[in-house]
């Protein structure tokens, strides 16, 4: 039907996608890449100092050309008729999603016989020759209940927020009725599956009915969440982690504070020790991994034998994974570019807990 249809395409034209992260640029980098960098970048310029470089150039796929490749999709539907990026406000967000919400409301009491309806596929297929696999969408982010492990939610790229009651043998979307683009982050409370607190397309979204209604509890101009952690004998205290910093709430998402506005990555809770906390945010070309012993309260650089980039190299993102077995035993993987990086740095192990 044309809501079912507008659920999906104006999401996607409102937030193709996250902005990228931009790369270290190098003195002798092309122009278009050093444009790229600047405050206020405009698009008809870069795409012009991009094609005269290749006139000349031989094409080479490198972190450039993918960084360019990948900032031209996200800045599409932003530009304006000088070339120049406007990215909406929150209000402006908000009240295209109460339009979309109206034409939906409308349609619904129409004749749903007519129009358009879905016949198909509802799966298409790739295969490297070898196995047959589904190829349809990124999934950016998945949480697994600790209180029921037959409840998962998983956030694609830009399909939607879904939600599994049999451990991933049939899946219901959620947010047909949200704005929203692809989802970065999904966490589950940890006593009670029916409350979720997800992030998309600028802002933080949370279910207390199982992903029947769904509300902002927190909105931001450029925001991306990379990260949710709930502390496990205080859910009311929610960290998330983003490009515009660490965000924390003491009372389920009614208010918001930032401990700090450095990009951050990762966000975890120690298992067992809700008073332990760890996070990897930006700092310069490098990064901090930090530990709370506050409950997520305030946080300090633990960097002993921290891997630090040579000049050239710069850290782009980083996960972090705690072992339920040994919760003194943290796991950071760390990304990269410059040099012969290749995009990735490689997997940490501390044995003490950070």
């Amino acid at each position: 039907m044309v809501w079912a249809a507008l659920s999906l395409i104006l999401p996607t034209l409102l937030f193709a996608q996250q902005k990228p992260s931009l790369p270290y640029i190098t003195p002798d980098a092309p122009r278009w890449m050093h444009q790229l960098g600047e405050e206020n970048p405009n698009v008809f310029e870069i795409q012009k100092a991009y094609a005269e470089y290749f006139e000349n150039q031989a094409f080479e796929k490198n972190s450039y050309t993918q960084y360019f490749k990948h900032w031209m999709h996200w800045a599409r539907p932003f530009v304006q008729a000088d070339g120049s990026i406007k990215e909406p406000t929150m209000e402006e967000i908000a009240e295209k999603e109460n339009a979309l919400l109206a034409i939906r409301s409308k349609a619904k009491q129409s004749d749903q016989s007519a129009g358009w309806s879905f016949l198909g596929p509802k799966q298409t297929f790739d295969t490297d020759g070898l196995t047959e696999v589904t190829w349809q969408t990124n999934v950016y982010s998945i949480d697994i209940s600790l209180s029921d492990p037959n409840v998962l939610y998983a956030g694609g790229e830009s399909g939607g927020l879904w939600k599994t009651t049999d451990k991933g043998l049939h899946w219901q979307l959620l947010t047909i009725n949200v704005l929203h683009g692809a989802f970065g982050a999904v966490k589950i409370h940890p006593t009670d599956p029916n409350i979720v607190y997800a992030g998309t397309g600028g802002k933080i979204i949370k279910t207390s009915d199982g992903g029947t209604t769904w509300a902002t509890v927190y909105s931001e101009s450029g925001l991306w969440v990379n990260d949710i952690a709930i502390k496990t004998n205080q859910p009311d205290v929610v960290l998330a982690a983003s490009d515009q910093g660490l965000l924390r709430t003491a009372n389920a998402g009614a208010n918001w504070a930032k401990i700090h506005t450095q990009q951050t990555w990762a966000v975890e809770y120690k298992p067992g020790d809700p008073n332990t906390a760890f996070s990897i945010r930006k700092s310069g070309s490098g990064s901090d991994f930090r530990v709370s012993t506050d409950g997520g309260t305030t946080f300090n650089n633990s960097n002993t034998g921290w891997w630090t980039p040579a000049a050239g190299l710069t850290v782009t993102g980083g996960m972090i994974a705690v072992c339920p077995s040994n919760p003194s035993k943290v796991y950071a993987y760390i990304c990269g570019e410059g040099g012969n990086l290749g995009g990735y740095v490689g997997v940490f192990r501390s044995n003490n807990s950070g």
